[in-house]
C-alpha cells in the first residue's frame, strides 16, 4: 500500500480516540477496505486521495461501532457482523442485530464463514415477511420454519434450499396449526424423501 502509508493509519486511529488495543481491528478494516476501493468496489473515479479519504472515513465508523458493541458485553464476533452491517449497508439496527445474532450463533454451532453468512441473509430477509408483529404467532412460527427448512438444507447441501424449506415450512404449520392449513398435504414433494425422514408421520 504505497499511498496509504502505515504512518497515516496510526495517525489517523489517534484521532478516533479508541483504546490502542483496537488498533490492530481497526488497521485490518482499513486495509481491506483500501484493497476493496483500488478494485474499484464503492467508488467512482480514479482519484487516490478519494481513496484514502473514504477508507479511512469508513474505517472510523466501523471501530467505534465495533467498540461500542463490545463495551456492552458483546463478543468479537457478533461486533465485527454488526459493524459491517451497519457501516457497509446503513441497515436500521435492528437488523443489524438480527444478522449478527445470527451469524453468531451459525459460527458456534461449527458452521464455516460462507454457510453462517447465508443462512443469517436468509433469516433477516424473513424478519420482516413472517414477523411483522410480536404476538403474531403464525407469523413467528412460519419465520421458525421456513430457517429449521432452510437450515437443514444448507447443512446438508440440497440445491435451492428456498424451495426446500418452502416445503418444510408447509407441513411444519400444518402441525402446529391444523386447522389453518391444509390438513391432508396430498401433493407431490420435490424434496419428498428428506422430508419422510424429518416428518415420518406425515406421510
Amino acid at each position: 500500500m504505497k499511498e496509504l502509508t502505515d504512518s497515516i493509519i496510526q495517525k489517523l486511529f489517534l484521532k478516533t480516540g479508541v483504546d490502542r488495543k483496537y488498533f490492530p481491528q481497526y488497521e485490518a478494516e482499513v486495509k481491506s477496505y483500501y484493497e476493496d476501493l483500488i478494485k474499484g468496489n464503492g467508488i467512482d473515479g480514479d482519484d487516490e486521495g478519494d481513496y484514502i479519504i473514504s477508507c479511512l472515513d469508513h474505517a472510523d465508523k466501523y471501530i467505534k461501532t465495533y467498540c461500542d458493541c463490545i463495551s456492552k458485553g458483546k463478543s468479537e464476533i457478533y461486533a465485527k457482523q454488526y459493524a459491517h452491517r451497519v457501516v457497509d449497508y446503513e441497515e436500521v439496527k435492528e437488523f443489524s442485530d438480527l444478522y449478527a445474532s445470527k451469524y453468531e450463533e451459525c459460527i458456534n454451532k461449527g458452521r464455516d464463514e460462507s454457510k453462517s453468512k447465508v443462512i443469517a441473509w436468509a433469516y433477516v430477509d424473513l424478519y420482516e415477511k413472517y414477523w411483522p408483529e410480536d404476538d403474531n404467532m403464525l407469523g413467528i412460527e412460519a419465520h421458525k420454519g421456513y430457517m429449521k427448512g432452510f437450515e437443514y438444507a444448507i447443512d446438508n447441501n440440497i440445491k435451492s434450499p428456498s424451495q426446500f424449506a418452502d416445503e418444510y415450512q408447509e407441513i411444519y404449520l400444518s402441525i402446529l396449526f391444523p386447522h389453518e392449513m391444509d390438513k391432508s398435504l396430498k401433493k407431490q414433494w420435490k424434496y419428498e424423501e428428506h422430508l419422510k425422514k424429518l416428518f415420518p408421520y406425515k406421510f
